[in-house]
């Protein structure tokens, strides 16, 4: 692992959050691979850039997705890396009376691409709803 392919991930980490507050969402689809793979608790897995885009909110809808990450760990092998993070997501709208807030566990496995890129390729999560936010778990 070079001190360069970790900072190059966390920048990624960095982008995605920024790219995601500000609704930017082509740019957080350019930080993924197109066969990216997202597996979160008790829905089936989200397979593929476009399906994740799918999901995203239009952004008329006046919804922001703030996001906290706390990086505990990055592993890097060759061409494949996986980050070991805390994730904090609160999502505001028009259309909620509160900030709605998960957190928890993620892994995330990242690829170089053969430009020196890294992207994000799959990615698990255990993020909850927090009690704080007055809803019942999905």
């Amino acid at each position: 692992m070079t001190q360069s392919d970790e900072s190059a991930i966390r920048a990624l980490c960095s982008h995605w959050q920024h790219a995601t507050a500000a609704g930017d969402y082509d740019s957080v689809l350019a930080l993924m691979a197109d066969d990216a793979i997202f597996i979160t608790p008790g829905q089936p897995p989200i397979i593929g850039k476009s399906a994740f885009a799918a999901l995203l909110p239009p952004r008329q809808a006046g919804i922001r997705i703030d996001t906290v990450q706390d990086i505990a760990e990055i592993v890097i092998c060759a061409d494949l890396a996986y980050a070991r993070s805390h994730l904090e997501v609160t999502v505001r709208s028009p259309q909620l009376a509160q900030p709605v807030t998960r957190s928890g566990q993620t892994l995330t496995l990242y690829q170089r691409q053969a430009d020196g890129r890294w992207l994000l390729l799959r990615d698990a999560n255990t993020l909850l709803l927090d009690a704080t936010s007055g809803r019942p778990l999905d």
